[in-house]
């Protein structure tokens, strides 16, 4: 397979071909966290990562990684947050809870938005955070309505909520709680020149879990398997999916320097 030279990155020879198939999502994260100024003040902030899917778990993996003093990741699914906490090593995990069977749709966006001011306010008094505090950098990665105005509430004064996820492309989001409390907005929008530190990131050892991401592998010929695997969520006994990797070429006689990355699936 042949490729342009100028879209290749080397992989260093500390990274493995399954860790550079996250190279692009983690660029993606990467991206994320320049444009929230990560670095900055406060020193050590405090993270909450909204979905553990593959983004959201690099999100956190590479919120420990640049000195995060806690990292929360919250989902909707358990084996999820399991997975955030044993194999990326997140500091707390909170799951949304459903709604009791047999509740009734908001009946209006005020309605609607209240719901997530109640999760944001029910998920940061089991966590042991102040009504009038939150957390210093809201990396929300769903793209859900519900989840971006949740992400509004659980951010603290004066701080930042960047929107990874892709989804809602119009949505009603509680403009008072963001601008009193001058909250940052920020968008993303895939990376740019990312690549090359995200290579190198994968191959430092500094990012937790990631040579556990990569939880199913298939070869080229059962490659609709491996797209119904993905989009099914779960695999054939149940367990957890993040990330399905289809092998065109064995890692021996691959060739190494000057190859992007193994083709995957994002």
């Amino acid at each position: 397979m042949n490729h342009p030279v100028e879209l290749l990155h080397p992989i260093p020879d500390s990274c493995s071909y399954e860790a550079a198939a996250l190279a692009e999502p983690l660029a993606v994260v990467l991206h994320a966290c320049r444009r929230a100024n990560f670095t900055s003040t406060p020193p050590n902030p405090r993270v909450c990562v909204i979905g553990s899917g593959a983004v959201g778990l690099l999100a956190c993996s590479l919120s420990i990684a640049l000195g995060a003093s806690s990292v929360t990741a919250i989902d909707i699914d358990s084996t999820k947050l399991d997975f955030a906490r044993n194999a990326v090593g997140v500091t707390d995990t909170w799951q949304v809870p459903l709604p009791p069977k047999g509740t009734p749709p908001p009946k209006d966006k005020e309605e609607a938005t209240q719901r997530s001011k109640d999760l944001a306010n029910a998920a940061m008094r089991d966590l042991g955070i102040a009504p009038n505090d939150g957390f210093d950098i809201v990396f929300e990665c769903t793209g859900v309505e519900s989840c971006i105005q949740m992400a509004i509430f659980l951010a603290r004064p004066g701080s930042r909520v960047v929107l990874v996820g892709m989804g809602t492309p119009i949505g009603t989001l509680p403009i008072s709680s963001f601008a009193l409390r001058e909250v940052d907005i920020i968008g993303v929008f895939r990376y740019a020149n990312c690549y090359p530190e995200a290579l190198r990131l994968l191959g430092s050892g500094k990012l937790r879990g990631v040579e556990k991401m990569v939880t199913h592998r298939f070869p080229m010929e059962q490659t609709e398997r491996a797209f119904e695997t993905l989009r099914r969520g779960r695999g054939e006994n149940g367990e957890l999916v993040v990330k399905v990797m289809v092998n065109v070429t064995s890692p021996e006689s691959a060739p190494r320097v000057g190859t992007m990355v193994p083709p995957e699936l994002a």
